[in-house]
């Protein structure tokens, strides 16, 4: 079991529900998570920036999706993770930190996504394990990127999860500045190229999401 003896908060049922391709997703949201414990807009703009991708593509593989490793940082709820194992997506990672852990467990277990999704702790900026390194093709990084404290350790833990093919996923809600010194010089900073912009409107506010390639090896 993930975190048994952390003691979390959760309400008492499931307070999340959406629906996708007509198939349930229920969420738990925890109380004492802080930020991580609740679903934020930049979530939902993946989301549907996710589906609308895939709808659009009739052949299989489907883009970026099928066959793919698929590694989401900050992941909190885990909702795009859960979706992503309904997409069919076999292998999928889903990290936070310690306090979270529970959450996330709970949520892929009410789901039945426990025999695709690995929940597992990661602290951005420490050396990530052996069998991870430039491993996955996918990086998801929902509201990641508010702390410009956090900037550095999230892309070098970005550039030890990434090969040169993968494509990084951000999203962020437009708050203050942090976000665009992230992409306008501490992205680039790294050799990280962008490659597009899609802005959405989710709930009256403005989330951008920006996918982008990591540096040459």
């Amino acid at each position: 079991s993930i975190n048994a003896e952390y003691g979390a908060q959760f309400k008492e049922s499931p307070s999340l529900e959406y629906l996708f391709f007509e198939k349930r997703v229920r969420l738990f949201e925890q109380e004492d998570g802080g930020v991580a414990g609740s679903l934020w807009s930049s979530c939902i703009a993946i989301l549907e920036w996710i589906q609308e991708d895939y709808q659009r593509t009739t052949v299989r593989p489907r883009g970026m999706w099928d066959g793919n490793k698929i590694m989401e940082l900050g992941a909190g709820t885990g909702l795009l993770g859960i979706y992503l194992h309904l997409l069919g997506v076999k292998e999928v990672v889903l990290t936070d930190r310690f306090n979270i852990l529970e959450l996330l467990q709970k949520n892929v277990d009410i789901n039945r996504g426990a025999d695709y999704i690995q929940v597992a702790e990661l602290e951005w900026g420490e050396t990530v394990c052996e069998n991870w390194k430039q491993s996955f093709d996918v990086v998801i990084a929902s509201d990641c990127v508010y702390n410009s404290l956090a900037h550095t350790s999230l892309l070098t833990t970005i550039q030890e999860l990434t090969h040169c093919q993968s494509v990084i996923i951000f999203a962020y809600e437009h708050r203050h500045q942090n976000e665009e010194i992230f992409f306008d010089t501490t992205l680039p900073g790294f050799g990280f190229k962008i490659i597009k912009r899609v802005d959405k409107n989710i709930h009256s506010k403005l989330v951008t999401i920006v996918l982008a390639q990591p540096p040459d090896l």
